[in-house]
């Protein structure tokens, strides 16, 4: 069915209804059933889980970004400004000095590689923003 023949209208109800009947399917393997070529789905999927991932970033600096430099601003050490260039300095080194223990642990099998897909990647990334934005919101 082409979605010139049924209007807009017509291709998002068939899209909802293909969506209810595939719901046991991975997101993945619907989007390629509905038409749209596997290339433009996984791009897609990996610009969605980067963004969702800055985003996630940016929530968790927005909250614990002042506890870092907290301490030697309230002494008068370092003004907020050098101590939040200092911050930002041992932080991007920390990123490329320590930046795949993390990962080596959760790929040693403290995660079951097998059980992870887009869906696992999402809810956590979401869950992660939305707790974080609620417990710095509520103090």
């Amino acid at each position: 069915m082409v979605l010139d023949e049924v209007g807009i209208f017509g291709g998002i109800q068939r899209g909802f209804l293909l969506l209810r009947e595939n719901l046991g399917q991975s997101l993945l393997a619907w989007l390629v059933s509905i038409g749209l070529s596997i290339g433009i789905v996984i791009v897609s999927f990996i610009i969605w889980i980067v963004a969702i991932a800055l985003l996630f970033e940016f929530a968790n600096g927005w909250n614990d970004a002042a506890n870092s430099i907290a301490t030697i601003v309230s002494t008068r050490v370092l003004s907020p400004l050098a101590a939040v260039a200092w911050a930002a300095f041992w932080n991007f080194v920390a990123a490329f000095a320590f930046g795949t223990a993390v990962a080596k642990t959760m790929g040693s099998g403290l995660v079951h590689l097998d059980m992870v897909n887009e869906r696992v990647i999402m809810a956590g990334l979401l869950g992660a923003i939305v707790w974080t934005t609620a417990c710095t919101w509520m103090g």
